[in-house]
């Protein structure tokens, strides 16, 4: 629009300034008769007029455009606000429909149904018709089982070679992670694509239409819980490379054994039955799979904080009690019939584990690169005592406390750069569920 209103006003510029242009064209007019003479004139202030017209129209379209652009900033703005207001007084509606016993047996009904299951192939096959990009999902999918396949004996060998202290320890590690992210995602795509294409089928009936659904969101959760598995292996990037405790990464790999599957399993039929009954926030089975994600929670923070084994891990214990904190409170939130804001809790609790897990693996990645840059920086500190024989004792204190106070240095910075990443990391995540505060302003 702004390109079309430059050239109208250069067009209207040049008809009305190029005084070249008017007197040649008044010359050749005086030769014509009368007749031509009126219509040429005419045609030339019908082109003025319309250039006139254009520029006023793009005129009023640009300022038009302004006036949208404030007004969607406002509507976003405003939107926001009220999402925020919706959700503080979701968070407090209670619902007592999981209780009655028709809801769970419709609900159980559904999902044992034998022709829904068996109906899942024709809805698949839908999908797949529906979609245009099909074909490019599914050579996604067998690409990544192929590389899982290809990558396995590429991951061990790496994991089974000496660890070195060197620059290249920083790329094994860069390796060992990015080959970690890769062995875990298969099958979350498998599970994620399924979902997909039972979203897109045509003929979905309320099984397929939750199922879908349930399957693309709890992909995810899978993907978190294969990577962690991966991680505290072992043989695992967490205790090659990074150096984490062993038994502790024993103690955790042991629960996710049985916690894992679980987990994933209740949150599938979390959201299955969320789709499935929307106004009923997942009605009685939603609940159940709620009270049993909350109680694996509950029951593994406790067997890691009977264990000695995380005696002397402080934070780490202080996160153990904060989930078994939040658990309880699902737990209490779903005898108080208050199903939405259990679910969204249970999901912030979720989410802030892996958050809290990224950060793991980064900063100690940021760490060991720290360690490998001060042995080198040691290192040739100590090759160039060796060259300059002739230098006094104070001079060798004062580089030894110039190294101690680097390694200082290091240690507060990583620690920095821990605390702001975990606060910024749990407001953004449990910044959501605070709008519910919001109503007491109104009270006091």
């Amino acid at each position: 629009t702004s390109l079309a209103q430059i050239d109208l006003e250069e067009a209207f510029r040049e008809l009305n300034e190029d005084r070249q242009r008017q007197l040649a064209f008044y010359e050749r007019l005086e030769s014509l008769d009368p007749e031509a003479q009126k219509w040429l004139r005419g045609l030339v202030e019908q082109r003025m007029q319309l250039l006139e017209n254009n520029l006023n129209s793009l005129g009023n379209l640009l300022r038009l455009l302004l006036d949208n652009n404030d007004m969607s900033e406002e509507l976003i703005a405003e939107t926001d606000e009220f999402h925020q207001f919706l959700l503080g007084n979701l968070l407090w509606v209670r619902n007592f429909s999981f209780l009655e016993p028709e809801l769970l047996y419709s609900q159980l009904a559904i999902l044992t149904h034998p022709e829904n299951w068996i109906g899942l192939p024709r809805s698949l096959a839908g999908g797949y018709s529906e979609l245009s990009w099909s074909p490019i999902m599914l050579a996604v999918v067998l690409l990544a089982l192929l590389l899982r396949w290809r990558l396995r004996p590429v991951y061990e060998s790496l994991l089974k070679q000496p660890v070195v202290l060197s620059g290249a320890t920083l790329w094994n590690i860069l390796a060992g992670l990015l080959l970690t992210v890769l062995l875990a995602a298969p099958w979350p795509i498998v599970m994620y694509v399924t979902g997909y294409i039972l979203n897109a089928s045509p003929a979905e009936g309320p099984f397929a239409g939750a199922l879908g659904p349930a399957l693309m969101y709890t992909s995810r959760i899978l993907y978190a819980l294969l990577f962690a598995r991966l991680i505290v292996g072992r043989i695992s990037v967490g205790r090659r490379f990074l150096k984490w405790d062993a038994r502790m990464l024993d103690r955790v790999r042991a629960e996710l054994n049985w916690a894992g599957p679980l987990i994933c399993l209740s949150f599938l039929i979390n959201r299955f039955t969320f789709h499935l009954d929307v106004a009923s926030s997942g009605g009685s089975l939603g609940a159940i799979a709620t009270a049993a994600c909350a109680v694996t929670a509950i029951v593994v923070s406790v067997r890691l904080l009977r264990s000695e084994v995380f005696d002397g891990a402080t934070m780490v214990r202080w996160g153990l009690r904060a989930s078994m904190i939040v658990s309880v409170g699902v737990l209490l939130m779903l005898a108080m019939g208050l199903l939405f804001a259990a679910e969204m809790y249970l999901v912030a609790l979720a989410r802030t584990i892996v958050v809290l897990l990224e950060i793991k693996v980064v900063s100690d990645m940021l760490e060991r690169w720290l360690l490998i840059l001060r042995a080198r920086m040691q290192r040739e500190a100590r090759l160039q005592q060796r060259s300059h024989e002739d230098a006094d004792s104070a001079e060798e204190q004062e580089d030894q406390v110039d190294m101690l106070s680097l390694s200082e240095a290091h240690a507060k910075l990583l620690g920095m750069v821990r605390v702001v990443a975990t606060v910024a990391a749990l407001w953004m995540i449990w910044s959501p569920s605070l709008p519910a505060l919001n109503l007491f302003e109104s009270v006091t």
